[in-house]
């Protein structure tokens, strides 16, 4: 079984200017789950290429628990091109 995972490339919130893309704790949640699980995943992006992360969800007041299960993983590096080898 593989598994199509899509994350946004919209990287403009509307017409504000203020940026955006996906949160952090939505993303490598169920990827690693499911990685773990042995299910194939594709990853994709509407445009193609790297999908934008919200740079917000790395604050501090937006931490949850799903940024505390990746940052404990064996091998994880802070920052947001380090959240997983997919992102």
């Amino acid at each position: 079984m593989t598994i199509l995972m899509v994350l946004t490339s919209r990287d403009t919130l509307g017409d504000t200017g203020g940026r955006t893309g996906f949160p952090l704790d939505e993303f490598p949640a169920p990827y690693y789950t499911f990685r773990e699980a042995g299910v194939g995943l594709t990853l994709a992006s509407p445009k193609g290429g790297r999908p934008p992360i919200d740079s917000k969800s790395d604050l501090p007041e937006n931490q949850t628990p799903g940024h505390d299960a990746v940052q404990t993983r064996p091998g994880h590096t802070k920052g947001p091109r380090n959240y997983c080898e997919a992102c």
